[in-house]
């Protein structure tokens, strides 16, 4: 009996309206009459009204929100702007119908189901239209007005070059910082960055200090009082001070903190700075990590700074373990001494002043560091502590004797190297300092991107996009073979080339300033 009355058809009947046969349904209408008896779309707005800022390109609904235009995260915000769609009517499908971006509107066609009779379910498809009315944001309307930030921080590192806040800058762009900025300016020895709220600015305070060595300080300045209400308007401004050693520079620890480190007595290179200051003894590879508590509770200046090196040609080098096998020149010096390191290797080398060539037959042999990566007939950049000007700040241990020389880094010989650059990178929108040489400038971002080039960790934490340059290169790949050996054969050929898959897509824009989010 169940399976006949399973095998039983509805039967046709005519449309009450049209007389066209159909299935019997419970409203005994097709599916045009029934369209056109009921309207889905009545009760629900089918033209609103977006507020949108033309600074920053945010949308407003209970608060500013970024999101592109036609992108998904704009659908979701002009879907819940419509009313009328209650728990009967149910929206099936949504997607954007084109509109010129010049026209202020968007347009929306909506899909939306609902059960208009017992057991009849109607589908039907209608355009909602907005009407986008430019607004300034209170953000965009504070940052046109002067005095209006709540807190400022400025960052400091008394030092002669800007290659730290170059660093700095990027580090802030990666990780969307300063979005929600009033602006950034330029200051003799830092940036000031104006908040809108302390919160906001206690974001950046919290990020450097997990980027970079510094200490912070605070201060308060009343501005306005209501003494019925009992509330009172402050301005904040917050100091971070950075520690002033950069990579490159060469160290005396003072008494105090050389014997939290065991007694050391010998003169430290700087080699890394991050969170902490990471130190090296060029002749023995013991590391020390200095960090900015220990550093702040002595502090001190360095005894020699990257401004003072001089280039160094390599004559001869000889592994740290074949010296002591064969008893060389320094090897009694270095009879229990550490000679592998996961990062460098120490090594004999013989080296002579650049400037000497040709001149007299002056040579030094000395231990280093970068025993891994120099060979013979390699430049290299590094302080003659014979002829250097000591800073007369240093606090030198008695009876103490520096070595004749220090190597610092290699030094490439590229011709041409900034225009063969393949990389480039965004700035912060700042106001410029105008007493300030832009030569200088030049040269200390010159130096920031040769670091870049040549030192893979500091490449891995900022963000690197394809040149103008690289891009032509690639559409241009049926060049003659002459032209690319000419541009490279006067080049280093260990030269430390960035891989393309490490290049972000070229931007829009030479200079990009981070747009506020919400």
């Amino acid at each position: 009996m169940a399976e006949f009355e399973r095998n039983v058809t509805m039967p046709n009947i005519l449309c009450c309206l049209c007389g066209v046969s159909i299935q019997s349904n419970p409203t005994n209408m097709c599916t045009n009459c029934m369209q056109s008896q009921v309207d889905l779309s009545t009760g629900i707005s089918k033209q609103l009204t977006v507020l949108w800022c033309r600074g920053c390109g945010r949308y407003n609904r209970t608060q500013w929100i970024v999101a592109e235009r036609e992108s998904r995260a704009l659908l979701d915000f002009l879907l819940k702007k419509i009313k009328g769609l209650g728990k009967e009517t149910k929206v099936v499908d949504a997607d954007f119908v084109y509109t010129e971006p010049h026209s202020m509107r968007l347009k929306v066609r909506l899909t939306v189901q609902k059960e208009v009779y017992v057991g009849a379910i109607l589908q039907q498809q209608f355009i909602v239209e907005y009407v986008i009315s430019p607004m300034q944001c209170p953000d965009c309307a504070r940052s046109y007005t002067e005095h209006q930030w709540d807190t400022v921080v400025q960052a400091r590192q008394k030092v002669r070059h800007k290659r730290t806040f170059y660093f700095l800058e990027q580090l802030l762009l990666k990780h969307n910082i300063c979005m929600k900025a009033i602006s950034i300016k330029e200051e003799n020895g830092g940036l000031d960055f104006h908040w809108g709220s302390r919160q906001d600015a206690n974001v950046l305070t919290q990020f450097l200090a997990g980027v970079i060595p510094c200490r912070q300080s605070e201060s308060k300045r009343l501005i306005s009082h209501n003494e019925k209400e009992g509330t009172a308007h402050f301005k904040f401004v917050k100091l971070v001070e950075i520690v002033p050693i950069c990579k490159g520079d060469v160290v005396i620890l003072p008494r105090h903190t050389a014997q939290a480190f065991g007694g050391v007595t010998e003169p430290l290179l700087c080699w890394k700075v991050s969170a902490q200051i990471h130190l090296i003894d060029p002749v023995s590879l013991r590391t020390y990590e200095l960090s900015s508590q220990v550093y702040w509770r002595t502090p001190f200046q360095p005894i020699l700074t990257a401004s003072q090196m001089t280039e160094f040609a390599v004559l001869d080098i000889e592994r740290a373990d074949e010296v002591r096998q064969r008893g060389g020149k320094n090897s009694h010096h270095h009879g229990n001494r550490q000679y592998e390191h996961k990062k460098f290797g120490l090594a004999e080398i013989e080296i002579a002043r650049a400037s000497d060539f040709g001149v007299n037959d002056n040579t030094t042999t000395i231990m280093t560091h970068l025993g891994h990566i120099l060979r013979v007939g390699d430049a290299c950049m590094g302080y003659n502590l014979a002829t250097a000007n000591i800073n007369s700040d240093a606090q030198l241990p008695k009876n103490f004797k520096l070595p004749e020389v220090i190597i610092v880094k290699k030094h490439y010989h590229k011709t041409n190297r900034a225009s063969k650059r393949k990389f480039k990178l965004k700035e912060l929108a700042k106001a410029q300092l105008d007493n300030r040489s832009r030569a200088q400038d030049e040269k200390d971002y010159e130096e920031f991107l040769q670091d870049v080039e040549e030192d893979p960790e500091i490449r891995g934490q900022i963000n690197l996009f394809k040149s103008a340059t690289v891009t032509r290169s690639i559409n241009a790949a049926h060049l003659p073979q002459v032209q690319d050996e000419e541009m490279s054969g006067s080049d280093d050929e260990d030269f430390p080339e960035i891989p393309m898959e490490e290049l972000l897509d070229a931007m829009e824009q030479s200079k990009v300033s981070e747009e506020p989010m919400e």
